[in-house]
């Protein structure tokens, strides 16, 4: 193990125990409110229903290009993504998807990011757009949902203009940048080319809406578990927020960073930051304990003849050439 991982891993353990230490003995928090199963049931079933969309996605992007996954995969492979999101630190949940589509459908790398790239530009035009129309609507928390909004519905013209502009850059004393720079606008090309298909953009505009819808309600429903008092619409422009950090994957599985970005967030509508740490630590551990570590290990199992994943070194090898 790396100096570097053994570092991170490291802060993000010692985060969250501050955290924790703030939450338990300075705020107080009563567990009590977490012990009712049937209402656990209900979260986990809109955990699963939240998965299940993502993979909904993938089987569409994938289908565009004449790949086939599998109902099992559309459910299992997010679970799976989530799980060595964990696992390996900077983005695993994304090198393991493009290590399974490389292995087990033959789908190139360039293919496969442009994929992740283009569900990417989706989820951010989306995103936007929903906090433009609330700051029409509402009038309200302009300065910083705005601002915020616009740059998330102009990303993917920001991208392109800084892929597309790489050549210009000498790189005759670094061919390898070179080569990185044309592999990342191979990749933006062929996002850019996704967009060309309006059925499948329509079908992942629907899926993207129902995706935040159930993200919506997931929040919700655990901060009813949690019995805190937080009006819907600010439950649903924390699940905005919340969905925003998922960008910052610089620690395994953003230990510690969502959990201070969840409290930033509480702090800015007025509301308990312990209550936004709280939140995630407690969403967090479902997750991982009755759905990533169970389902994501059945999947490695299920296609251990194909992915002959012996190691975790072994999803560095993914841009090799096969």
């Amino acid at each position: 193990m790396g100096v570097t991982r053994i570092i991170k891993r490291a802060t993000s353990v010692t985060i969250l125990v501050l955290l924790l230490y703030y939450v338990i003995d300075i705020e107080g928090f009563n567990w009590s409110y977490l012990n009712n199963f049937s209402d656990l049931i209900i979260f986990l079933v809109i955990l699963i229903a939240g998965l299940y969309m993502n993979g909904l996605q993938l089987y569409i992007m994938l289908k565009n290009q004449s790949v086939n996954l599998s109902l099992i995969d559309q459910f299992l492979l997010p679970v799976s993504m989530a799980l060595f999101g964990y696992l390996v630190p900077v983005n695993g949940g994304m090198l393991f998807s493009l290590f399974f589509m490389k292995k087990k459908l033959s789908v190139d790398i360039k293919e496969g990011l442009s994929i992740g790239v283009y569900s990417l530009y989706i989820s951010f035009l989306l995103t936007g757009l929903i906090g433009f129309l609330y700051c029409i609507f509402y009038n309200n928390q302009l300065v910083v949902i705005l601002p915020l909004s616009f740059i998330l519905i102009l990303f993917p013209l920001i991208v392109n203009i800084i892929t597309f502009n790489l050549d210009k850059v000498k790189l005759k004393k670094m061919p390898f940048l070179g080569k990185v720079t044309g592999f990342l606008r191979n990749v933006s090309v062929s996002s850019n080319s996704q967009f060309k298909n309006r059925r499948s953009l329509i079908q992942l505009l629907i899926i993207n809406v129902l995706m935040i819808v159930v993200h919506i309600a997931s929040t919700y429903w655990l901060i009813s578990m949690l019995n805190l008092k937080v009006p819907l619409l600010s439950v649903a422009l924390i699940t905005l927020f919340m969905r925003m950090s998922s960008l910052v994957r610089v620690f395994p599985g953003n230990i510690g960073i969502d959990e201070l970005f969840a409290g930033g967030i509480f702090a800015f509508f007025g509301l308990s930051p312990s209550d936004g740490i709280v939140l995630v630590i407690y969403s967090r551990v479902i997750a991982l304990l009755f759905l990533l570590i169970p389902g994501g290990l059945l999947h490695i199992y299920l296609n251990r003849k194909v992915l002959k994943l012996e190691n975790l070194k072994d999803l560095k090898g993914i841009f090799t050439t096969t």
